[in-house]
């Protein structure tokens, strides 16, 4: 989910042909989307890691997350 809504959020103003209110409304969802699986991850598991962008191959073996770092992230988001 984190992952395709990452995508979602950075593709979505670069679609041509598609009304703004449309490309605010996907990124409002997938931001949605985004938080709603960050806060179940952090609930169960505590630090984990955390991705604001699409992952690249290097991106899968960064260290954790402080919890506290990413409830401000999804708060502001």
């Amino acid at each position: 989910i984190i992952s395709r809504a990452n995508l979602v959020i950075e593709s979505a103003p670069k679609v041509p042909g598609i009304s703004e209110p449309a490309k605010n409304a996907a990124i409002g969802q997938a931001k949605y989307l985004r938080s709603l699986a960050y806060f179940n991850l952090i609930n169960y598991f505590g630090d984990v890691p955390f991705y604001e962008t699409p992952m690249t191959v290097e991106q899968f073996k960064i260290p954790r997350t402080p919890k506290a770092k990413i409830v401000e992230f999804l708060v502001k988001d």
